[in-house]
């Protein structure tokens, strides 16, 4: 059972970007102890709306998950059971469904040595069924030894919360794992449509640094020379349908070089997990990525 951390709960407002190339909002030169992605010509942090892309494409990889005790828990790290699909057989307080099911269909960076990953994330549509959250994220996972996962992104949940109920639906997370145990933060409520900036980088040494919109924390124990990739994706934890429709983008997604700073991703798989919940992708288009690392993943 994972330990919860404290939720910090709040709401501010934002002002949506209307277009990728119209004005940006500047946010890291505020923020010292945050690298700042490149964003074409411009170096900066930005809030917007998004535009989508649908092309299909199909490939599978694996990971698990588990629902415990009234409330959703979260899948074990993307890489640590590729090879074992594990579903754990629980009572829960929710309805007489026994198993818990995950999906997660993105794309994961070809580069294995990242410092970081980092997107604009937009929860265009969730659409969460019974005892289901879903989720649209970014993290970086580090599959050497002792794995160690770090996550930011948007969550919405039908009952229940992300980790025993530390970071319920509708509010920004950042999510750690330390090889053994699950930790979540909330930030702030967030809207549909709008973009975040989620970021997990290599802060200093082997520390790892997440922050989305009122939420932040850090995970030690990503070694240097460590098999390390980025992810972004689309994630629903828990119930037995797919959420439909559904739809996230990422938008300027990037990857962190301590040496050289921010990089698009410019090379990258399609990643999925589950199967879905009914023996199909949850998000079955995941589109082509363009010239700054941007895709979409949707399910009509």
């Amino acid at each position: 059972m994972r330990a919860g951390a404290s939720c910090a709960k709040g709401q501010r407002g934002r002002a949506a970007i209307a277009a990728r190339s119209g004005n940006v909002q500047t946010r890291c030169g505020g923020e010292a102890w945050e690298p700042c992605p490149v964003d074409g010509v411009n170096m900066n942090r930005t809030r917007q709306t998004a535009t989508s892309n649908a092309v299909a494409e199909k490939q599978a990889r694996r990971a698990a998950g588990a629902k415990r005790g009234g409330v959703l828990l979260r899948k074990r790290p993307v890489l640590l059971l590729q090879t074992l699909a594990v579903m754990l057989m629980v009572s829960w307080s929710f309805a007489s469904q026994a198993s818990a099911a995950v999906d997660q269909d993105g794309r994961d960076t070809a580069v294995t040595t990242v410092d970081g990953s980092y997107a604009r994330v937009i929860g265009n549509s969730f659409n969460q069924t019974s005892n289901q959250c879903v989720v649209y994220s970014v993290l970086s996972f580090d599959s050497t030894g002792t794995q160690r996962q770090l996550e930011a992104g948007l969550v919405r949940c039908h009952g229940g919360g992300l980790d025993n109920g530390s970071c319920p639906g509708g509010q920004t997370f950042v999510e750690r794992y330390n090889g053994s145990s699950y930790f979540c933060t909330s930030g702030y409520s967030f809207t549909n449509g709008t973009a975040y900036d989620a970021t997990t980088y290599r802060s200093s040494g082997t520390t790892f640094h997440g922050h989305i919109d009122g939420a932040s924390l850090d995970q030690a124990g990503f070694g240097t020379s460590d098999h390390i990739q980025g992810y972004a994706w689309g994630e629903a934890t828990g119930g037995t349908t797919c959420p439909s429709p559904a739809h996230g983008t990422f938008t300027i997604w990037q990857r962190y070089d301590s040496a050289t700073g921010w990089h698009y991703v410019d090379g990258s798989s399609i990643f999925r997990y589950g199967g879905g919940m009914t023996g199909a992708p949850c998000w079955p288009t995941v589109s082509a990525t363009d010239s700054s690392g941007g895709f979409d993943v949707q399910k009509s």
